[in-house]
């Protein structure tokens, strides 16, 4: 068995034994929506997780930073979200000033787009485009950005307030509703729900709308959920089965890319990097490396950079290599 090193304890994965998830598949031509209940009645082998403090398969170094308010703004930034798009522009998404800002290759202001309501999570499709999340109108909005324009390309209602969001494969994972109503809801590439996961009975978190992050690996049908009020960080199955769980001191923002997870970790002022497989837990960057308090991170693999929020309206860019 594993053995926890120095200052960290190694954990047992929780395990579900068995599982009702309903799932939506919608027939686009006679319009019936056929509804499945998926029933999981084995249990799959329980992974040991490790908190490493070794390098891990990437390591990371300082770039650049850039505070991320705009002429205008009436409020502190208060981050909700952050976006690398192909050629290096940033996109913010500011809840305080309910906006989304925009920042060219060399991270100089280049403009804002203001939406009237608060953003409350955000993330990048294919063909960059920025698919944000309006809790108050049920709403997920798409925009793309062309040259120094931000222009809504699609608003798409769902059936509950929507918060944090996921993509891989032109797919989103998203979390809606609260308390005993809160799902994660699985999307294709025209947000036509795919599958429904209720947080009811789970052991993955609380929805509040505040307290979880997600992660989306699409190929393998996982979800990744940072959970702030557990410390942890959760793998769940499509049908909702939970495959691994670690304790990470007070995580916020989560990526997913090629096998690997950047995980923020706040009070601890780390960027983890952790095996998307098992959930083992290695170092990417610390104080060392300038990190306070990360919260929202972003990562985009063709330009190899990592962006992290610090204090709220500061972003700091990294180059990562392995």
């Amino acid at each position: 068995m594993l053995k926890a090193t120095k200052g960290h304890i190694a954990i047992s994965a929780k395990q579900l034994a068995r599982d009702e998830t309903m799932s939506f598949i919608s027939d686009s031509h006679s319009g019936v929506v056929e509804t499945r209940t998926h029933v999981v009645s084995h249990v799959q082998q329980l992974v040991q997780a490790q908190v490493q403090v070794e390098k891990g398969q990437y390591s990371g170094t300082f770039k650049h930073e850039f505070m991320c308010s705009a002429p205008g703004d009436k409020e502190v930034t208060r981050v909700r979200g952050i976006a690398i798009l192909s050629d290096g522009r940033i996109v913010v998404a500011d809840y305080k000033n309910r906006s989304l800002k925009l920042f060219n290759s060399e991270l100089r202001f280049e403009t804002v787009k203001y939406i009237k309501e608060d953003p409350r999570g955000m993330a990048t499709s294919a063909n960059d485009f920025v698919v944000v999340t309006i809790a108050d109108k049920k709403e997920i909005r798409i925009y793309k950005f062309e040259k120094n324009k931000i222009r809504t390309h699609k608003t798409i209602k769902v059936v509950d307030k929507p918060y944090s969001i996921a993509c891989d494969k032109d797919h989103f994972a998203v979390e809606l509703g609260e308390g005993d109503d809160g799902t994660i809801r699985i999307y294709d590439q025209n947000i036509r729900e795919m599958c429904v996961i209720p947080g009811n009975t789970r052991s993955f978190g609380q929805f509040t709308g505040n307290t979880l992050r997600l992660a989306l690996d699409y190929t393998k049908q996982v979800i990744f959920v940072a959970d702030v009020v557990k410390e942890s960080v959760h793998c769940v199955d499509f049908h909702g089965g939970l495959i691994w769980t670690v304790n990470v001191r007070s995580p916020r923002g989560i990526v997913f890319h090629n096998s690997i997870l950047f995980v923020a970790s706040n009070d601890a002022h780390r960027i983890n990097q952790m095996n998307a497989i098992d959930g083992l837990v290695y170092a990417l960057l610390d104080e060392d490396n300038r990190i306070k308090r990360p919260r929202y991170i972003a990562y985009n693999a063709n330009l190899r950079k990592l962006a992290v929020e610090i204090d709220s309206n500061h972003i700091k860019l990294y180059s990562i290599t392995k």
